[in-house]
């Protein structure tokens, strides 16, 4: 996949738990290596169909990561992994199965705008406002 940048995070910006993630990832990213792109602008929609994925009801963690396109539970762990120190062990759930890990990923989702209420307005801190790509 083609992306301006090498590490790109698509989130849905109307979700709770996407919220909490992007939120997660910059308190982590200390390479600041990671940048986010809303699913519903105009570059976030494209990539996500890129990834064969509806924008109309995203419901999917997606990553591109050099060039790769990831979902579910397979891009939350190449994330986590790149953090670097501790969080390099998460790559031992690489092994554990796509279908099995993406069970819990699946329950996680289907639920989220029931356990994780829809942010009030944007709650990015103004100083990274530069890794939002639309």
């Amino acid at each position: 996949m083609n992306t301006p940048v090498s590490h790109l995070i698509l989130y849905d910006s109307d979700c709770g738990l996407c919220d909490r993630s992007v939120q997660f990832v910059l308190r982590h990213d200390k390479a600041r290596r990671f940048y986010f792109c809303p699913i519903n602008s105009p570059l976030g929609t494209k990539l996500y169909a890129e990834l064969g994925l509806d924008a109309s009801s995203p419901g999917t963690f997606a990553a591109v990561i050099n060039g790769k396109g990831l979902l579910r539970s397979r891009a939350a762990i190449e994330v986590a992994v790149l953090f670097g120190g501790p969080w390099r062990v998460l790559g031992l759930f690489r092994w554990v199965p796509s279908c099995l890990a993406d069970t819990l990923y699946g329950l996680i989702a289907k639920n989220r705008h029931r356990f994780f209420k829809r942010p009030p307005s944007c709650m990015l801190d103004p100083s990274f406002r530069a890794r939002v790509l639309r």
